[in-house]
């Protein structure tokens, strides 16, 4: 059994190989790359996530805050019509007196 070692400077070994050589070498820079392009799109997301949920934090402890203004004013409110309704009463209840 004869070994050829010119099959590496042979045209028939070389085209196939260069082929495989440049395609192994391409799948490696899609690799790195889209890699690179996920993870810097992630963390992209992920710091304007994080932004957006700090906002709706704020917002939510100003709306809390907001809604517990509106309910002491409507507490007063309230409460101020039960005093008109309970004086009203009352003076009606002394014009029109049951006798």
């Amino acid at each position: 059994m004869k070994i050829d070692f010119n099959i590496i400077t042979n045209w028939k070994f070389l085209a196939p190989m260069g082929v495989a050589l440049i395609s192994l070498g391409w799948s490696i820079f899609n690799f790195v790359f889209g890699k690179a392009v996920a993870t810097k799109i992630t963390q992209n997301d992920l710091k304007h996530i994080n932004a957006d949920i700090t906002v709706l934090k704020t917002e939510n402890k100003e709306i809390k805050v907001d809604l517990k203004q509106d309910l002491e004013k409507i507490f007063k409110r309230l409460g101020k019509i039960d005093k008109g309704l309970a004086v009203r009463d009352a003076i009606c209840n002394e014009r029109h007196k049951k006798t």
